[in-house]
């Protein structure tokens, strides 16, 4: 912190100018700087510009340019922020992996086991820290495919993360992404970090590493807010589905039971499915006629005014 700043405001308003040149106890530090800075806080708090208060031109110049370019922080600290070299943040990303089981008709999340000593063998959500020079959908991206293979996935931003106790090894702030795979079409690839990487119920999870339980959670909230709002479920279901699947799917991430003739009701009331002409295969049960999500009447919903509401 500049000294100047140090000097109180009682300081600042009963030293007079020509003594906060020639005082020793500031020319002990820093003469021309400090000189600079302890006019810069005058200026500030009296609302002053410097040929105010400075009446020698040649100071004045040099005065400019200090505070054009060594005083960045001065002005900081004055508005309350800590000067810049005080700064220790890290920056990460943290994905929650939703699949959906639609064998199983479960909602499942993927976890790794923490490689952070204070919390080794927990399990926890895939994340990495972001680069310098990076975006933060290009880093959800590639800290999503670099710790699972996974590639060309729906991918959400959520919300941020930054309790300063978050993380043991000091200030990590975390922006919170979901993704929404069907598991059938994925394969994971965690081998070349040698990472265990696992499929966990929804409803298995227990205590996970650093604050990732918060992070679950309202990943979680905005997935189900999200549902209902939003045609994001059908990144869930395979390509051809029938209506049977699309409704299992609604109860399984909801947790409720939706009645079936209302679900279909409002399905077609927004008109943004395509009846193909197949029916499933390979079912033990009656086959039903399949279905296909049609991006482009969306849109068109969306253009009319309307909303997309289900169940």
């Amino acid at each position: 912190m500049p000294y100047a700043l140090k000097i109180s405001l009682f300081q600042i308003i009963h030293y007079p100018l020509r003594t906060a040149f020639v005082d020793t106890k500031i020319r002990k530090c820093h003469p021309q700087r400090l000189f600079s800075n302890y006019l810069y806080v005058i200026a500030a708090f009296s609302q002053k510009n410097l040929s105010e208060i400075c009446n020698s031109p040649k100071k004045r110049r040099f005065l400019a340019l200090e505070l054009s370019t060594l005083n960045m922080s001065a002005k900081k600290e004055i508005k309350g922020y800590r000067d810049l070299k005080n700064f220790s943040v890290a920056l990460s990303v943290d994905c929650v992996v939703f699949g959906y089981d639609d064998e199983d008709k479960d909602l499942k999340i993927l976890l790794i086991r923490s490689e952070t000593q204070e919390y080794r063998d927990q399990w926890s959500l895939l994340g990495d820290l972001v680069l310098p020079q990076e975006d933060l959908n290009d880093a959800a991206v590639r800290i999503l495919n670099k710790r699972t293979g996974l590639e060309n996935v729906y991918l959400e931003q959520v919300e941020t993360f930054g309790r300063p106790d978050r993380h043991p090894r000091g200030r990590v702030v975390t922006i919170a992404y979901y993704s929404l795979i069907r598991i059938k079409d994925y394969s994971l690839n965690v081998e070349k970090l040698d990472l265990e990487a696992r499929w966990h119920s929804i409803q298995d999870i227990r205590e996970l590493a650093f604050d990732h339980n918060e992070i679950l959670n309202t990943c979680y909230e905005r997935l189900k807010k999200g549902l209902q709002e939003r045609p994001v479920g059908f990144s869930m279901l395979p390509k051809k589905f029938s209506l049977r699947q699309l409704q299992n799917l609604y109860e399984v991430v909801l947790k409720i039971e939706v009645d079936r003739r209302n679900f279909r009701r409002k399905l077609r009331s927004h008109d943004v499915l395509v009846e193909l002409p197949e029916i499933q295969k390979g079912v033990t049960h009656r086959p039903a006629k399949l279905y296909a999500f049609d991006n482009s009447k969306y849109e068109q919903l969306l253009k009319a005014g309307k909303t997309f509401n289900i169940p």
